[in-house]
């Protein structure tokens, strides 16, 4: 996950900010492209419980 994006304001914030790089220095460690990151968003467990898809029920968000 790459932050935590507030249900109400729609700010992100970063929880566990990369001290040592992250995701993407182990990437480039490994030498694999870093495809994409998922912010925390309360909306993708929402619909992952309903069995609905993120994108439809909440287009405007990051994560969408």
């Amino acid at each position: 996950m790459s932050g935590f994006v507030c249900p109400h304001c729609k700010c992100e914030s970063l929880i566990f900010p990369p001290v040592s790089g992250g995701a993407k220095k182990m990437c480039t460690d490994y030498n694999i492209d870093l495809i994409g990151q998922v912010p925390l968003e309360p909306n993708i467990l929402l619909c992952t419980e309903k069995g609905k898809c993120l994108s439809d029920q909440f287009p405007e968000s990051k994560a969408a």
